[in-house]
């Protein structure tokens, strides 16, 4: 039953992964549905109006010729990526994934040379330790978080009322390159995923 539990919050956060993925479409401009920004009542007054949410059936599955390669420590995908869950996640999804299995050495190897891939994704693997993360963050690899705190509301509201979490991944110039692991249920995963801008950007 654990494993059951795990695999179906591993399948939640890699979707959501998908999302972030999927998130940048060059084809599309936010402008165009609103060209003055925010969401306005079309009667004319100025509050804003409820949007029904997006469900995930409303998206997926999508119609991509994409395939995103993504690094994870775990071998939980199988060596060549192709599992009942990942085979699972790209027909819900619409997204191939080439995943690849690499250890710490490896991502090193890869970061080194600059042979990285669409992103890197962390499920209980310590393929990117803080001192990693620390050495290519300052290479400016990955961002600092601390600069971007006033985007992330919940793990600032979550470090402000417990100022040690915060001590657990802060360097000593004060920057933050690894998310903390918070788990206050017993069927938590920690996941965690990096991506890379240019490929969102492009």
């Amino acid at each position: 039953m654990k494993m059951h539990k795990r695999i179906l919050a591993m399948i939640l956060a890699v979707v959501m992964c998908f999302a972030v993925l999927a998130g940048c479409n060059p084809d599309t401009d936010p402008s165009e549905s609103n060209p003055t920004g925010g969401n306005t009542n079309p009667t004319g007054g100025s509050e804003p109006v409820a949007q029904e949410p997006v469900k995930n059936s409303d998206i997926y599955p999508l119609n991509s010729t994409k395939t995103f390669s993504v690094v994870s420590g775990s071998d939980i995908f199988g060596d060549d990526g192709e599992t009942l869950v990942t085979k699972a996640m790209q027909k819900a999804t619409g997204v191939d994934i080439d995943w690849t299995y690499m250890t710490a050495e490896q991502v090193q190897l890869a970061l080194t040379g600059k042979d990285l891939p669409d992103a890197i994704y962390l499920y209980d693997s310590k393929i990117l330790d803080k001192a990693t993360l620390y050495e290519y963050g300052q290479a400016g690899y990955f961002v600092n978080f601390m600069d971007y705190l006033d985007m992330m509301p919940n793990f600032k509201a979550v470090i402000e009322a417990n100022p040690e979490i915060l001590k657990v991944v802060q360097n000593e110039d004060g920057s933050v390159y690894n998310l903390p692991t918070i788990c206050v249920t017993s069927t938590g995963a920690n996941n965690l995923l990096y991506y890379r801008t240019d490929m969102m950007k492009a």
